[in-house]
């Protein structure tokens, strides 16, 4: 290493050094600004069961409003999984319970932006649903919040925001930065609705905010009395696994292990973990009123509608007003263990789901199954499992989804608890706004495109694939395009202005009934791609004789320019294989079949390719028969790549015959 070098090294490394040294500066400056100091939340959701189970022994009490009574001004419920709809559906259903305790306002974490404000000012003067609705619909528990302000209201209640506006979110603060002056922010809210001593407050919030310097401190330093309880729910799942509890919080499964988990209750912690308490909630339904419900366990329904016998009713749409009874379908036989074909047998169950609510036709159906398929699709990443339960409600005008993901292994409801699963809801509204595809959709018969391409009879899903793709080519030919991220050719149909992952539909060469032509070009292409070792060997051998000084150097030379030569080929042959099926596709895209000027075309260029390859074998053979420029080791591979030759050319004859019988057939 030169002076120089070693100059400009010790320079970089003082350079390193002294940027490390600044983000540790600022690392230690931001946590002195943010102690979390003892943060008795996390250790308590980290708890294992056997550490709570004591405490559920000795202290439990079923929810009464005994349970809930004492001296203080404000209870904080803190939510231990924002995601988990227990939770708050607990909240929602207990809120009779806190009247009786004596609460006469309640408060939840939700942005105290303007138009927020301003809807639930309204609402707790009229008591208007749809005023709340589109804040419900911003939320993962729509139909949970919507409930726990009716009740609130119908208990005569106040419903107060608490969270930071967005607007008065710093952008450049860091998501801890962001939490800590969230909390701060709502216990100075809590603060000053607390001001009127007449009041008695129930706050919902987020347990993180339970931190000593968040909530808490505000409260302290303006003396308002204050308790602490956690909100855990049945079957509440951990933030990582640990198999002595079966997948379940702490806290839940004591409850369960005591024998407790079928009531909601309390238990005192007697002031460890920094709380007061926590509380238990059974779990809660979409579906309120279950006798009004149409029960269907593991039923395997037929796809609707056929693309070739099109009906009036098929292009019916879905619309908020639109009908739909209390459904709910279960899917435990059905479990699909992979997550690799998750998407399409979620696919089955929804159209599955959705063809047994009577009240909607085929063209409802339709829209109804592509805008859930959407849902789940892009909801969680590889749509959250395996759809194990469907339900709809009628009085929500909302959908549940419960999803499983039990690791490859076949699903035993008793061995996978609660906790393993995801719920997910989804309003009527929601789906309207943020997945409707109407716009693409014909509105009269005669408006279907003069077509004789069909969609392929042995996979049911086409059906409604290839309406799709007739209905976007009537009406939005400019939202069909190539699907993007696919390695096998695919068209989509996409939304307004979105060419992402944000599509309606894709199609691929399985959706679409193809000519005997076509079919034999694709048969002609997956025995090309089933070749594919006979070139890897070769291409092995090829690089192991270019590279080995045994051989002299203009030999070398030689077999390098051949490698090459080779391996722009292979790639040819191989990874462009795909042409057949990529005419065939854009062909769909056009509503057409194959042609047969496209077909000859496609068979001359294989034959092409197959010569050039052929010649490439021959010619590198020819230089590696010489063996008077070969060492020792290389008469040992000498009959290995003889063999490797022959095989690669009773491949080329193989292929070149195979064309042969497709250019008769076209002929």
């Amino acid at each position: 290493m030169t002076l120089s070098e070693v100059k400009n090294s010790v320079q970089e490394t003082i350079f390193l050094k002294d940027r490390i040294k600044t983000s540790l500066e600022k690392i230690i400056k931001l946590n002195k600004e943010i102690d979390p100091g003892d943060d008795g939340y996390k250790r308590f959701v980290n708890a294992k069961s056997d550490d709570i189970m004591p405490y559920v022994q000795s202290n439990w009490t079923d929810l009464d409003e005994a349970s809930l009574v004492n001296d203080s001004q404000v209870i904080l419920f803190g939510d231990t999984n924002h995601a988990k709809t227990g939770n708050i559906g607990g909240m929602a259903k207990y809120i009779p319970l806190l009247k009786k305790a004596g609460i006469t306002d309640v408060a939840i974490e939700f942005p105290r932006d303007e138009k927020n404000l301003e809807a639930v000012t309204q609402f707790n003067e009229t008591g208007d649903l749809s005023l709340i609705r589109p804040i419900a619909n911003q939320t993962r528990t729509p139909v949970r919040i919507v409930r726990f302000f009716r009740n609130a209201h119908q208990e005569g209640m106040n419903v107060s925001l608490i969270d930071m506006p967005e607007k008065s979110r710093d952008s450049k603060w860091s998501t801890t930065q962001l939490n800590y002056q969230r909390g701060i922010y709502m216990g100075q809210v809590l603060s000053e609705l607390a001001e009127d001593s007449n009041v008695k407050i129930a706050a919902f919030c987020g347990a993180g905010h339970f931190r000593e310097k968040e909530i808490p401190k505000q409260l302290t330093d303006d003396n308002i009395a204050f308790k602490k309880f956690a909100v855990v729910t049945q079957g509440q799942p951990m933030s990582f696994i640990l198999p002595d509890n079966q997948y379940e919080i702490g806290p839940a499964n004591a409850v369960n292990r005591c024998d407790l988990s079928n009531r909601s209750g309390f238990v005192d912690l007697n002031n460890n973990y920094d709380l007061d308490g926590f509380i238990y909630f059974t779990k809660s339904s979409l579906i309120e009123d279950q006798k009004s419900a149409k029960l269907i366990l593991d039923d395997i329904s037929s796809i609707i509608p056929s693309v070739d016998a099109p009906k009036e009713n098929a292009l019916a749409h879905l619309t908020g007003s639109t009908a739909i009874q209390t459904i709910s379908q279960h899917f435990g036989n059905r479990v699909d263990p992979s997550l690799y074909t998750w998407e399409g047998t979620n696919t089955e169950k929804i159209y599955d789901f959705v063809n047994n609510i009577d009240s909607l036709n085929n063209g409802q159906k339709l829209h109804l199954s592509i805008m859930l398929e959407n849902y789940v699709r892009t909801t969680l990443r590889h749509g959250g499992g395996s759809i194990l339960r469907m339900e709809f409600d009628s009085d929500a005008n909302a959908f549940g989804i419960d999803t499983i993901d039990t690791f490859g292994k076949k699903f035993d409801a008793e061995e996978y608890a609660a906790a393993r699963g995801k719920h997910r809801e989804v309003t009527l509204d929601m789906l309207l706004s943020q997945y409707n595809f109407e716009d693409i959709m014909i509105k009269d018969v005669s408006q279907i495109p003069e077509t004789d391409i069909l969609p392929n009879p042995e996979n049911l899903e086409s059906a409604h694939k290839v309406m799709i793709l007739m209905s976007a080519y009537a009406t939005h030919p400019e939202r069909i395009t190539w699907a993007n991220d696919r390695s096998t050719p695919m068209i989509g149909v996409y939304r307004e202005g979105n060419h992402n992952d944000d599509y309606i539909t894709r199609l691929g060469i399985e959706d679409f009934l193809l000519t005997d032509m076509e079919s034999k070009l694709v048969d002609f292409e997956k025995k090309n791609s089933e070749y594919t070792h006979n070139m890897d060997k070769l291409n092995t051998l090829f690089y192991s004789f270019s590279k080995d000084k045994a051989l002299s150097f203009s030999y070398r030379k030689k077999v390098k320019n051949y490698s090459s030569e080779f391996i722009a080929i292979f790639s040819d042959i191989i990874y462009a294989s795909n042409n057949v099926t990529r005419k065939i596709i854009n062909a769909r895209s056009e509503l057409q079949y194959l042609s047969n000027d496209s077909a000859e075309t496609l068979i001359e260029n294989a034959y092409n390719k197959l010569e050039t390859y052929n010649a490439v074998i021959n010619n590198v053979a020819d230089v590696m028969d010489k063996k008077n420029v070969y060492r020792g080791k290389f008469f040992e591979n000498d009959l290995d790549f003889k063999q490797i030759i022959q095989d690669n050319r009773e491949m080329v004859k193989d292929l070149r015959s195979n064309l042969n019988d497709i250019r008769t057939s076209l002929n």
